[in-house]
């Protein structure tokens, strides 16, 4: 059979209208299809909501039985919001506890066993290991290193006139006076304390004696291998050796070759002392002809018990008396810092003169310089107490 060109395009048409109408139907299908799957899932999302909502309300008031609950709980914050808003944990610190009667006060709280007794001036260790200690050059802290696996830290104020505070950290103990105090340690029936002791609640009258120069400082070196630094030391520890007295207390700023400055001197002797008396021996090196004993003070206000001047005065007098030296007065024209810086009657005793052979020769000789630490033992007893007890 053969087709007419006009049948062919009937039969075409009619494809094209019959492709049309099926486009058609799938398309309306497939809408009907989504928004049936658009309320569905609008339908079980509100309806979960109400369920948890009710659940929540249901389980809150079974933990509270009895009341009526309306609403759900507050939601709990997440970990992350609360590690932003938790409030750090502080270190264990070390307490302050004062007994019933007000003079024991406890360093690491009343079961830490470490106190002090403001009343007896006494640091009681409660059984923890000292193995180390030590001192600052004026005695105005001295520190305890204890055997404390806590570590803890920690400061306690005193105020008893004696100790202004006690400060731990890390387990060591700083014990800070109000002036210098001797520290010293003692075993009661196998419990170990700190006795601390203002010297001037002992004796009448402490006296700083200086050993001028040490360390690197030589001093005058005119008289080579004599140095005048090691001539003050030997002159203050013979009368260290020959002084003994129960009113008087003599402290040396240095025992030994060592370099102490001018500020630390000035330190201990404010700190700790009465009076200062600083021990040297001169030198000319523009004559040898030079010779004999001067003294040195400062004019100041600190006239306690007595003035520098009255005190410079006592101690020529007992040089020259007991040596024979010449005697070249007292003077205060020179302003040598350690005196600047003395808040005690102070003064410098110039001895002999190195630059002089035959005061040279009689500085070498060890009876020469036990006559020296005579005469400064004669001038410190001779000195006004300044207090009594």
């Amino acid at each position: 059979m053969r087709f007419k060109q006009t049948d062919f395009l009937k039969f075409q048409s009619k494809q094209r209208r019959t492709r049309l109408i099926f486009i058609a139907s799938a398309l309306f299908v497939l809408i009907l299809l989504i928004a049936f799957l658009v309320v569905f899932l609008l339908f079980l999302k509100n309806g979960g909501r109400e369920q948890s909502a009710e659940q929540a309300t249901q389980i809150y008031a079974g933990e509270h039985s009895g009341e009526l609950i309306e609403e759900p709980p507050p939601a709990e914050p997440d970990e992350e919001e609360n590690a932003e808003s938790a409030v750090p944990v502080e270190e264990e610190t070390a307490s302050a506890e004062e007994d019933a009667g007000g003079e024991n006060i406890f360093l690491l709280g009343a079961d830490g066993g470490a106190y002090y007794d403001s009343n007896a001036g006494r640091l009681y260790t409660g059984g923890l290991d000292v193995f180390a200690a030590e001192s600052n050059f004026a005695l105005t802290e001295h520190k305890l290193f204890f055997d404390d696996s806590q570590q803890r830290s920690g400061r306690v104020g005193v105020g008893d006139g004696l100790v202004d505070d006690i400060t731990i950290a890390d387990g060591n103990v700083t014990i800070t006076c109000a002036t210098g105090c001797f520290v010293e340690f003692f075993d009661e029936d196998g419990e170990l304390f700190l006795q601390l002791t203002d010297p001037k609640t002992i004796y009448e009258t402490v006296v700083v004696i200086d050993a001028g120069h040490g360390g690197i400082d030589n001093g005058t070196e005119i008289a080579k291998p004599l140095l005048e630094k090691n001539v003050n030391l030997e002159i203050v520890r013979i009368l260290l050796d020959i002084f003994v007295s129960e009113k008087i207390l003599l402290l040396p700023t240095r025992s030994d070759d060592t370099r102490i400055s001018i500020e630390d001197r000035n330190a201990f002797a404010n700190g700790i002392g009465d009076y200062l008396i600083s021990v040297h021996n001169n030198a000319d090196e523009a004559s040898s002809r030079s010779s004999g004993t001067v003294v040195y003070y400062a004019e100041s206000g600190f006239d306690f018990p007595i003035s520098s001047k009255e005190l410079a005065l006592i101690v020529q007098d007992a040089l020259v008396n007991k040596l024979g030296t010449r005697d070249r007065g007292i003077n205060h024209t020179i302003p040598f810092r350690l005196l600047g810086g003395a808040e005690i009657p102070a003064v410098i005793a110039e001895v002999m003169f190195l630059s002089n052979p035959e005061e040279r020769e009689r500085l070498s000789d060890h009876n020469t310089l036990f006559d020296i630490a005579g005469a400064f033992k004669d001038a410190v007893e001779s000195l006004p107490a300044a207090r009594s007890h």
